[in-house]
């Protein structure tokens, strides 16, 4: 977990938080810190392992800090019986008496350890202590692991007693507070003891950071530079561990933001998707449970690579989260996958779901209109459902199965609709014109391409700008438009005829034109093996295209170059 991060961006974030009430009683608490027994860090606070620990309230709520120490080593368990929510913070300061003067948190000797549960998506634990004028970073004197489902989350901590400044053989009281900061519209606070005023005015610090004096004392903590609760070597692995959990977890959400903010230049690799963002979850998974964020990461992930079935399962078992916040975000992104699959019906009642949950006005207009587009593509998609009934029952329309490395899939061309688009692409599939290119274009839940005979050598690195010779006119398509599956020509901008680039719709764009504003011309679709099609990704191969079928008297007259008559319609 990163752990490298001044101590004065505590008082800057402490600075935002409005003062807590002072306490009327000024005498602070003592705590006997009780010997429990070892714990296995892992986030999970267990009755048996914390049933000798001191309990102390951190504010209202049901916020708790278990407290015991075995051997030299100080252990703590912070649970909440409420979700964390992104910015939610806890700070630990420790300072052992006898510091030459008390300036708090800035003592020579004090200790701070910060934990943010899912700032960045991730946890990060940073600990620091002030020395001769300078707060210097240790990344390896304390090990935390939390959990946080949507409730009752739970934290575990480990230090050494020496790092407090104890030596072994003497006895000393330590001064000790706790923090929960909480964000917000108003940012709350909780503290141990009760009341600290930990808020920041104007040009000063906060009274009860710059002096220790109301702090809580710890006694009875013995045996300070002896054997730890854990061994050397799992004290290591838990560090190398807890750091590895941050960086995959760093590692699967920086992709998925490179994802969407470069949408439409994100070239689709299933592979590296499985690899970064399931991968690297699934292996966090096993140590310690996911957290909300991790789980719609998973389900925006499913998504972006055409796998709504599996995004709408994740997004089924974030349905019981008590959190707004996460039940909006995972109806947001149920309402996107339910656009991508078509399933318009079920995508407006989404969005007026969250309109009906919205705080403000802006927020609600923007989710009802949002429904109503929705509402207006289901009665567009009704006439291209009845289309494609049409087309399906038809027995005298082309029919090419393309093979790739993923799998087959059958295209039904429209020569009644589109004859020169059609009769152009026959001809180059029987020619053998795209057996072995690459689809050098793949966007998640938009389109699939091939068409460049460069990419024939494997590369397609620089794929995209060459085509075969020959070219067609243009043509539109009056009757079908681009959903999901139609097979469309694929242009330049500026250019009024088509080459060898063509594209399969992975996501609904039926209102989809060129720069110009003209439609691309769409002269087929894909009847069955959809689900293929949806698994392609960036440079995988068109292994074979080949004509299963094309009806004999169009064939006779397609081979002759001549038009077709009313009696072949």
């Amino acid at each position: 977990m990163t752990r490298r991060l001044p101590l004065t961006l505590m008082v800057l974030l402490l600075a935002l938080v409005p003062c807590a009430p002072a306490r009327a009683d000024a005498t602070p608490p003592t705590v006997t810190v009780p010997k429990g027994i070892p714990i296995q860090v892992d986030g999970n606070v267990t009755a048996t392992e914390w049933a000798k620990a001191t309990t102390l309230e951190v504010g209202e709520g049901g916020a708790t800090l278990k407290v015991a120490q075995f051997r030299g080593t100080l252990l703590l368990a912070f649970e909440t019986q409420d979700a964390w929510i992104e910015g939610d913070e806890l700070l630990l300061t420790f300072l052992a008496d006898g510091a030459p003067e008390d300036l708090g948190a800035w003592s020579k000797g004090a200790v701070s350890i910060r934990y943010e549960p899912l700032k960045h998506d991730r946890a990060h634990l940073i600990v620091n202590r002030s020395e001769a004028m300078a707060v210097v970073p240790y990344d390896d004197q304390v090990v935390a692991r939390g959990r946080f489902p949507t409730y009752a989350c739970s934290v575990e901590l480990a230090l050494p007693l020496a790092f407090l400044g104890l030596e072994a053989g003497k006895e000393r009281p330590v001064r000790f507070q706790v923090i929960r900061v909480r964000p917000g519209a108003g940012p709350t606070i909780a503290t141990w003891p009760a009341g600290l005023d930990v808020g920041a005015r104007p040009g000063t610090h906060p009274p009860d950071m710059k002096q220790s004096v109301r702090w809580g004392r710890l006694l009875g903590l013995t045996q300070a530079g002896g054997p730890g609760a854990i061994s050397k070597t799992a004290w290591k692995a838990l560090l190398v561990e807890q750091d590895e959990i941050t960086r995959r977890g760093r590692e699967a959400h920086v992709l998925m933001r490179e994802m969407v903010e470069e949408r439409m230049s994100f070239r689709k690799q299933n592979t590296l998707v499985d690899e970064q963002i399931f991968g690297n979850l699934a292996w966090i998974a096993e140590r310690e449970p996911l957290a909300d964020v991790d789980r719609l990461l998973m389900a925006k992930a499913h998504r972006m690579v055409n796998r709504y079935d599996e995004a709408l399962a994740v997004l089924d078992a974030l349905a019981g989260a008590r959190r707004k916040a996460t039940t909006n975000r995972a109806l947001y992104e149920r309402a996107l996958t339910y656009r991508d699959m078509e399933r318009f019906t079920d995508e407006a009642a989404t969005w007026e779901q969250l309109a009906r949950s919205a705080g403000m006005a802006m927020t609600r207009r923007q989710y009802e209109l949002q429904a109503k587009q929705a509402r207006s593509l289901l009665e567009a998609w009704n006439a291209e459902a009845e289309a494609r009934a049409h087309d399906a029952a038809r027995t005298d329309t082309p029919l090419v199965e393309v093979t790739t490395n993923r799998g087959r899939f059958l295209v039904q061309l429209f020569p009644d609709d589109t004859p020169k688009a059609a009769a152009h692409f026959l001809s180059m599939v029987k020619e053998g014109f795209y057996d072995g290119l690459r689809w050098h274009r793949a966007l998640a839940g938009y389109i699939v391409q091939v068409g460049d005979p460069t990419t024939k050598d494997g590369d397609c690195s620089l794929a995209g700008k060459v085509e075969g010779d020959r070219k067609v006119d243009v043509e539109q398509n009056e009757r079908r438009k681009p959903w999901r599956g139609a097979l469309c020509f694929a242009r330049k901008p500026g250019l009024y005829s088509n080459g060898s680039h063509v594209f399969v719709m992975t996501g609904p764009r039926p209102d989809l034109v060129d720069d110009s504003g003209v439609p691309f011309t769409l002269f087929g679709w894909v009847v069955s093996g959809m689900d293929v099609v949806d698994r392609l990704e960036w440079c995988d191969t068109l292994v074979r295209a080949r004509v299963l079928y094309e009806p004999p008297a169009k064939a006779k007259r397609a081979e002759d170059g001549q038009d077709e008559t009313p009696e072949d319609k």
